[in-house]
């Protein structure tokens, strides 16, 4: 496991190397070749210094050999910039832009550009095709992947919030955000999504997506002993500890934040995958 820091704010290439050695040696193959910067960028835009993506920038275009190129670190930035949208619905904008902007500081000082010649925020072109019933129908699918048929029983917890609440959660968290794989695949999203709710120490929501990235990876049903599900419980431990590394070596703030000490009250610590089954029924038949 990687070494502590009291803030990822000044690591060194040793400790970055470190720390993506320890996240790669955790993750099984099933999460992809890819999951592990995912991880680590994710768990760095929740921490209490967001600015440090871009120190992780730095060190992977400088020490990672798979983004040695600029058409490798071109498409790093896209799928770095759809972590960080799909983060706006999770943890909140000033959070994002808390990564983003130091983050794009640094692309455009090695580019030697200004950030003027970027415009396009007024351009709706690309939006001109886009239909809200359409949205709709894309959230219902890919909140369904997730939750299954519990997800109207969810939304009964809204009450009187239940009918403004499930559209937005339908057609624009789900529907506009966290449903468009063009970039980021419907695994990769929900990777990003659990290890966002996690690293925030919300207990209940983490667990749902546990459950969440079970069913994306296949889990179906309560029989936790066929050899599928025990290696899908294998692959999500394995995802557990490379979020706590991460989160380690963001520091004891970070730790203190995620609850991954247990909380005040040593209760509210990170769910564990067979609590799906003791908790939640299983991953359920659908």
């Amino acid at each position: 496991m990687a070494s502590s820091t009291q803030s990822p704010e000044g690591a060194t290439k040793e400790q970055w190397a470190e720390l993506c050695q320890s996240v790669k040696g955790a993750l099984l193959e099933e999460l992809g070749p890819e999951s592990w910067y995912l991880v680590i960028a994710t768990v760095l835009t929740v921490s209490p210094n967001p600015q440090t993506v871009a120190d992780f920038w730095t060190y992977l275009t400088t020490s990672e050999q798979e983004f040695s190129t600029l058409e490798a670190q071109t498409r790093l930035s896209e799928r770095l910039r759809d972590l960080l949208i799909k983060q706006l619905t999770l943890i909140g904008a000033p959070q994002v832009l808390g990564a983003l902007i130091p983050l794009a500081k640094k692309q455009l000082t090695e580019q030697g550009k200004t950030g003027e010649e970027e415009r396009g925020e007024l351009d709706l072109e690309q939006w001109s095709k886009t239909d809200f019933t359409h949205l709709h129908a894309r959230g219902i699918e890919g909140i369904t992947s997730i939750y299954g048929t519990l997800w109207p029983k969810i939304f009964s917890s809204f009450g009187p919030y239940r009918q403004e609440m499930g559209i937005h959660e339908l057609s624009i968290v789900y529907g506009l955000y966290l449903s468009d794989f063009s970039i980021l695949s419907s695994l990769e999203t929900e990777t990003i999504v659990y290890t966002s709710i996690q690293c925030q120490g919300h207990r209940g929501p983490s667990l749902w997506h546990v459950r969440g990235m079970g069913r994306v990876l296949g889990a179906r049903g309560s029989d936790d002993e066929n050899e599928k599900i025990r290696r899908i419980k294998d692959v999500l431990r394995g995802l557990k500890v490379a979020i706590m590394t991460t989160v380690e070596f963001c520091g004891p703030e970070m730790v203190q934040r995620s609850r991954l000490d247990g909380g005040s009250d040593g209760l509210q610590g990170w769910p564990n995958v067979g609590d799906v089954k003791r908790e939640l029924g299983g991953w359920g038949d659908d």
